[in-house]
C-alpha cells in the first residue's frame, strides 16, 4: 500500500510554475523540453511512494503519456549521462528500463496509460490505498469529497522509518523531535 500519494487534475500550467524557478537554465544545459513536460500532466495523474530499498519505490501514472514520449524529452539526459535505455517487462508487458546504479526505473504503457516507476512490478499487494483503514480514516477526517481535483495523501507513521532508513545511509541521525 502506499505511504504517500499525490493525485492531481489538469490545469497545473507547470511550464510556467518551473519557467519561474529559473528552470529555463536545465532546459538549456540539458536539453529537456519543459513545455512537453508540462503537456503531459495536463491530463492529470497520479505519483505515489512506498517503502524500498535502497530509496522508496516511486511511481508516476499518467494517463495522456507514450513510451514514445518518455524516450522524446531523456534522450537528450541519457546522451549526457552515457546512459542507454534497455528493453524489459513491467507486469507482463514491453517496458522500457534505465538502470541507474541500485535503482533502475522502468517505464511502459499499461491500460493505456504511462507508467513510470522504479519498481520491478505494480503486482506487490492485494489491497490498494483505497482499502486502507488509515487512508480510509485521514479521507473522513479531511472531509474530502468523492472526486476531488486533486489530494496529498501521506501516512506519517509509516513514512518515518523510510525517512529514518534514508537518514541512516547518509550517515546521520534523525534529531530526536522527529522520531
Amino acid at each position: 500500500v502506499a505511504r504517500s500519494v499525490i493525485a492531481f487534475g489538469s490545469g497545473l500550467d507547470l511550464q510556467r510554475q518551473l519557467a519561474d524557478q529559473g528552470f529555463d537554465d536545465f532546459t538549456n544545459l540539458f536539453g529537456v523540453n519543459l513545455e512537453r513536460i508540462s503537456s503531459l500532466l495536463d491530463e492529470g495523474g497520479v505519483l505515489w511512494a512506498r517503502p524500498g530499498l535502497p530509496i522508496p519505490e516511486v511511481t508516476l501514472i499518467l494517463p495522456g503519456g507514450t513510451v514514445a514520449d518518455v524516450d522524446e524529452l531523456i534522450s537528450p539526459l541519457l546522451a549526457f549521462g552515457g546512459v542507454e535505455a534497455q528493453t524489459g517487462e513491467l507486469n507482463g508487458e514491453p517496458a522500457k528500463r534505465i538502470p541507474l546504479g541500485p535503482v533502475t526505473i522502468s517505464y511502459a504503457e499499461l491500460d493505456g496509460r504511462l507508467v513510470v516507476t522504479t519498481a520491478s512490478s505494480l503486482r506487490e499487494s492485494d489491497e490498494s490505498l483505497e482499502d486502507s483503514d488509515a487512508y480510509k480514516d485521514a479521507r473522513d477526517a479531511a472531509g474530502m469529497p468523492e472526486r476531488p481535483d486533486g489530494f496529498l495523501y501521506l501516512n506519517l507513521r509509516e513514512l518515518l522509518p523510510l525517512v529514518e532508513g534514508l537518514f541512516g545511509l547518509s550517515g546521520e541521525q534523525l534529531p530526536d523531535k522527529v522520531s
